[in-house]
């Protein structure tokens, strides 16, 4: 009898285990030490055309061990101010600061220019035309997110209630969130002056909670109850027992959606007094995305619709519901969004008793930086930026802003480093005190407030990444479309996302 030469399944079996942790895991760890070894640079570019002067910094720092990150960069970062000031009095086109290399090219993309171009267009698009008698309302009890991803959802709803002729009923705002219950939403933005754009680029109205019930009262109302998540939390889904939710989640995950009236057994305060009048409906997000489902067999001819959470919703094409040629949601909120007359007064007033002009203001954002000794040194280059405008511009005030003081957003739990950098750098900071002038203090308010004072600014520098800063310095630029000798600077955008 011969022997088999071959080898047993498992040895092979073995082998491709150790081919393919190799693969996954070794290899990428040998990738992310050598990327923690190096000194990131990126170019960053200065734009110089007619008495103005735009500049745009990405900072992209690491080094071979993340902790002394901080120390590096905050040695060399003495030497930048002299480079900025050479850059604004120089025709050279490059120079070395041995933190960053800069390039400056007349040729390059001017973002007034580029601004204007894109905004200006939206002045001779043609008014949608649109039935002037909407077939009823949708009102949202709760919107997910921070400030200005929350109101882009919202914008995103109105965009979606113009596809069944439905106005989007505003939520109120509490204390950093966007829920039924709170402050008007005509208390923090220009509602009139929404609507205007939002008819001309065919999205739906936003109504007011009072004209809802002025005409939703005695209608029968339709509830529609999303399961975004599993229901592991105690307080989630209210309207169902808490042996019945994670049954209802599965039925609504199978078949997408149902009529579940029958099954609802904690009807909310707001609808005991409408408990026999109102049918619920449970669906599971991607639904949405079925706008003839959804508007058919749900909404059908109800004329007074809830919907108990709108979140970003994923599976709904947004850029095939936009007119051609209209601007989206982002845009919505970045360009045609106005702050409220309080806010507008609040901040002159907080202003004019605080603030000396010419003025460059900081924001930063610090919940987006994964690693917080990054965010330091990113100030220290801030303050250089601002000593280089002390001399240059003749700068007399500086104004900071940050998410990171008691108003701050909820995803930074840091609540004292806002005072910090106001005291190491001399920094204005807003006070609602000051003035007292703002119904409440609302943490919304507030920020709404300080992106008011950015704006206004003379010169504006941004740290960090995130929508909020996009938000803030898309209304800079607004406020700045038709001014001169002006900067815009954003610094570590790419850093605070980069290092964990």
């Amino acid at each position: 009898m011969m022997l088999s030469l071959r080898r047993p399944r498992r040895f092979y079996r073995r082998k491709l285990r150790l081919i393919l942790f190799f693969l996954t895991v070794l290899i990428p760890i040998a990738v992310l030490m050598l990327q923690a070894t190096q000194l990131y640079r990126k170019d960053s570019v200065y734009i110089a055309i007619s008495n103005n002067f735009h500049e745009t910094v990405d900072a992209e720092t690491d080094t071979p061990r993340r902790q002394n990150a901080g120390k590096i960069l905050s040695r060399r970062v003495q030497k930048f101010s002299n480079f900025i000031v050479e850059l604004n009095n120089s025709d050279a086109h490059q120079f070395d600061s041995g933190v960053l290399h800069f390039s400056y090219k007349s040729d390059h993309m001017d973002t007034q220019k580029t601004f204007l171009e894109e905004y200006s267009g939206y002045d001779s698009f043609p008014t949608i035309q649109t039935s002037s008698k909407y077939r009823g309302y949708i009102y949202t009890m709760g919107v997910g997110q921070e400030l200005s991803q929350c109101t882009r959802h919202l914008l995103e709803l109105c965009l979606y209630a113009a596809t069944s002729n439905r106005k989007c009923v505003t939520p109120q705002m509490r204390n950093g969130a966007m829920k039924i219950g709170g402050q008007p939403f005509g208390e923090f933005f220009n509602v009139s002056r929404l609507n205007k754009q939002l008819r001309r680029f065919g999205y739906s109205e936003l109504a007011s909670d009072e004209e809802f019930w002025t005409n939703c009262d005695g209608e029968r109302k339709t509830v529609i109850v999303v399961f975004y998540e599993k229901p592991v939390k105690k307080g989630s889904l209210q309207f169902f027992a808490p042996d019945d939710k994670l049954g209802m989640y599965e039925r609504v995950k199978k078949h997408g959606w149902l009529n579940c009236t029958k099954e609802i057994v904690k009807v909310p305060k707001m609808f005991k007094k409408y408990e026999n009048n109102t049918d619920y409906y449970c669906l599971e997000p991607n639904l949405f995305g079925n706008l003839k489902t959804f508007n058919e067999k749900i909404l059908g001819d109800s004329r007074c619709v809830f919907i108990t959470q709108w979140n970003e919703q994923y599976k709904v094409n947004w850029r095939k519901l936009t007119r051609h040629g209209a601007p989206g949601a982002f845009k919505i909120l970045y360009w045609f969004l106005h702050p409220s007359l309080e806010i507008i007064n609040e901040a002159r007033a907080f202003q004019e008793e605080r603030i000396e002009r010419p003025y460059v203001a900081i924001h930063i954002r610090g919940a987006k930086f994964k690693n917080q000794s990054f965010l330091r040194p990113c100030f220290d280059i801030a303050l250089e930026f601002v000593n280089a405008l002390r001399r240059t511009r003749k700068v007399k005030t500086l104004f900071l802003s940050t998410d990171m003081s008691k108003f701050g957003g909820v995803t930074n739990k840091d609540k004292h480093s806002h005072q910090l950098f106001a005291d190491v750098s001399g920094a204005v900071i807003y006070d609602p005190e000051v003035t007292r002038m703002l119904k409440g203090r609302d943490r919304w308010k507030v920020s709404l407030t300080e992106v008011r004072l950015l704006s206004q600014s003379d010169h504006l520098i941004t740290i960090g990444q995130g929508s909020f800063g996009g938000f803030i310095r898309s209304r800079y630029l607004w406020e700045h479309r038709d001014k001169q000798n002006w900067t815009l600077s954003t610094i570590c955008k790419e850093t605070a996302r980069r290092f964990v």
